[in-house]
């Protein structure tokens, strides 16, 4: 009966906790706000108009569903992550298989594969300020996915961390499709966006330490 009395004495003031949606319920509702708002930053940039229905060709298509496949994948597999025991091993493929979708077909439109190390073709590649762009359109997503992932009870940080933020670059990297002046060339996508994507989402091994607790 004390028991009883003492359980009760210490669960009456705990505030009801509130129950989460499924993981992939939450990655749709981060994807289609996440969307929004990178193509907010893409109209108020002002370079949309460079765009034009020309420009989307078949390829074009292809890369686009590619990256969105792979953008909402990685936040699924994040948001899994974040829940115990929701996470099997092999959902990395359902991530790793658009990404590398998207990259075969920029090697496809380069020409041959090796073609793209050679040095004449590095050095006439045109640069740009499209990490900065990246980083910029990645911000809104990035501080959505890792407040979402807050609530539930994330045990891997630093894991989460990394393709919660891959993910948000993956859909700056769908909003520079419409706003790159070089994305004609594949090599110039290739170096310049998946590149910078992959590897600036390394910071959210740091950021998953530090912004999910």
């Amino acid at each position: 009966m004390e028991t009883t009395k003492l359980i009760h004495s210490l669960s009456k003031n705990l505030k009801p906790v509130r129950r989460l949606m499924s993981p992939i319920k939450r990655a749709i509702i981060w994807f289609v706000i996440s969307i929004l708002c990178v193509s907010i930053g893409v109209y108020w940039s002002g370079i949309l108009q460079k765009f034009t229905p020309e420009s989307a060709n078949t390829f074009f298509i292809l890369e686009s569903i590619a990256i969105l496949c792979f953008t909402f994948s990685a936040s699924c597999l994040a948001f899994l992550l974040s829940v115990p025991g929701r996470f099997k091993s092999n959902m990395i493929w359902y991530t790793l298989v658009p990404l590398i979708s998207w990259i075969i077909l920029l090697i496809i439109q380069s020409g041959a594969f090796f073609s793209i190390f050679s040095v004449d073709l590095l050095s006439s590649t045109p640069g740009g300020m499209c990490p900065r762009d990246l980083a910029t359109l990645c911000v809104v997503p990035a501080l959505i996915i890792f407040s979402m992932i807050r609530l539930a009870s994330p045990q891997k940080k630093s894991l989460i961390g990394y393709i919660g933020l891959l993910s948000s670059f993956g859909l700056a990297a769908f909003g520079l499709q419409f706003t790159c002046g070089a994305l004609s060339s594949p090599l110039h996508v290739l170096m310049f966006h998946v590149s910078p994507a992959v590897g600036l989402a390394l910071l959210g091994i740091f950021l998953g330490k530090i912004l999910i607790k």
